[in-house]
């Protein structure tokens, strides 16, 4: 379960193709959330003491406020990034 609320709203905030060089790098908790869809580049992803490996056609879900760092060759990815804006009434 990813949301507490019965019935969350998501409220899209960017989608989009990105795509960077290998690279390592340290992300500070974000104010929003994110689903990645991997088209190309593989590496590991680290979240506290837990390493993951990322492979093309992997879906990868970042909850909000989470602090990691990864580990990636050249990648392509499509990226939403998103909050749950309010519980809506069923």
């Amino acid at each position: 379960m990813l949301y507490t609320c019965s019935n969350p709203v998501l409220e899209i905030l960017t989608v989009g193709r990105f795509g960077w060089k290998a690279r390592t790098l340290s992300v500070a908790p974000r104010p929003f959330c994110a689903l990645a869809f991997r088209l190309k580049g593989s590496g590991k992803l680290y979240c506290g003491n837990k390493a993951y490996t990322i492979e093309p056609g992997n879906v990868l879900y970042m909850p909000q406020g989470l602090a990691y760092s990864h580990d990636y060759t050249d990648t392509n990815l499509l990226l939403f990034h998103f909050v749950c804006s309010k519980n809506d009434p069923e």
